[in-house]
């Protein structure tokens, strides 16, 4: 039976999160223009023993360890003890995570077209995918991605140009932010319909790349 997967792991789908007060689970508007053509950038950034600081949407601050790479996964960790795979040569659900809001679980995917990367506006990609976690859940849905333009936010980190990615499936609106060197600044997760409660969001306040 597929379940309407009500995701606890805010931190596996979003390890960057903020929801600006323009963003909505449908649309998002009035959003300011960057304030000059954005470079080309070619993927997430992604540098081992790089680490971000996080204020969440309830006020605390969370600290997320960038621990390695393997082929196009990162590996990642939490100050919560949540661990999880992303893909950073797309916005591909992500394949696995450990301990997230009291939730194991994976998923499979595949990319039935497009690629976002190098991000320009205008592209798009789309990913079928299932999955279960150790809830008991189980689902299935297609995500649908689109680089929705160029602009501009403020966080707690500063002011940055950014590319406004935004995908959709069944159940939740998601929403990336990315700036020049492939940092994602501002992130939103939103229910597209039912209770708000799974509704993440946060903003970026520090950066610190790996020691060399």
């Amino acid at each position: 039976m597929i379940k309407s997967f009500a995701s606890t792991i805010s931190i596996a789908i979003a390890p960057l999160v903020l929801i600006a007060c323009q963003t909505t689970g449908s649309t998002t508007s009035s959003l300011t223009p960057a304030s000059a053509p954005m470079p080309a950038v070619e993927q997430r950034l992604t540098e081992p023993g790089a680490s971000y600081t996080i204020l969440q949407q309830d006020g605390s601050e969370l600290v997320v360890e960038i621990l390695s790479v393997e082929g196009d996964l990162v590996l990642s960790k939490s100050s919560s003890g949540c661990t999880w795979k992303r893909d950073f040569t797309g916005y591909r659900p992500n394949p696995e995570w450990n301990n997230c809001g009291g939730s194991s679980g994976t998923q499979t995917s595949r990319r039935t077209s497009g690629s976002i990367f190098p991000l320009a506006v205008g592209k798009t990609e789309t990913w079928d995918y299932s999955g279960t976690n150790s809830n008991g859940d189980a689902w299935e849905s297609t995500r649908d991605c689109k680089v929705e333009g160029e602009v501009s936010v403020t966080v707690p980190a500063g002011t940055f140009d950014t590319y406004h990615v935004r995908c959709e499936d069944r159940w939740w609106v998601r929403e990336w932010f990315i700036d020049g060197r492939g940092l994602a600044v501002q992130y939103a997760r939103t229910r597209k319909r039912g209770a708000a409660d799974g509704n993440r969001s946060g903003k970026l306040v520090s950066y610190t790349p790996a020691s060399t």
